[in-house]
């Protein structure tokens, strides 16, 4: 969050967030220039250690491809982020969830959300977390069923929404 308000504050319009814990492929480079050509996106993905399928795509240089997510994939190992999407994510006061969850509920925010495939980063799995040494590798047991119902049913409701609009990101590539 940090880093978002650092963008506002500098009027910084693009950058690159990666986690410490990535391999990182050579063709990361021709991804960065490919989102260049881009517009009206917020945040497009450069990982997803479930390898979600794109639900429409759109065919960008050096054999990219750009798509879209009915079911956006959580995590933040590497992403690229927009002065505006880091202002929509800025928006949601208080922050309630983990940074890399509630990126899954885009749009509660309006975020345009898509991903680059082949995706130019993959999770070090061999990495010691601090995250995880410091919980002991386990999370909370606080969530209520409640909550968690009404988390499921918040995910499932936004899935009938696509996470962007990719005619409008791609403006006269082809689909």
């Amino acid at each position: 969050m940090r880093i978002w308000q650092k963008m506002v504050d500098e009027n910084i319009a693009v950058c690159v967030i990666l986690e410490d814990d990535l391999f990182i492929q050579p063709h990361l480079k021709n991804v960065i220039e490919a989102t260049l050509e881009l517009q009206h996106w917020d945040l497009i993905k450069l990982s997803d250690n479930r390898d979600f399928p794109f639900i429409d795509t759109a065919t960008l240089q050096d054999g990219l491809t750009l798509g879209n997510y009915k079911k956006a994939p959580n995590g933040t190992q590497g992403y690229i982020i927009s002065l505006a999407g880091a202002k929509k994510l800025l928006t949601r006061k208080p922050f309630y969830r983990p940074v890399d969850v509630d990126i899954q509920f885009h749009g509660e925010v309006g975020l345009q959300m898509v991903g680059i495939k082949p995706y130019p980063l993959a999770e070090d799995r061999n990495f010691e977390s601090e995250i995880a040494n410091a919980n002991t590798g386990s999370h909370s047991n606080r969530s209520t069923l409640l909550r968690n119902l009404k988390h499921r049913i918040r995910l499932y409701i936004q899935r009938r929404d696509k996470t962007a609009v990719l005619a409008k990101i791609t403006a006269d590539k082809s689909h």
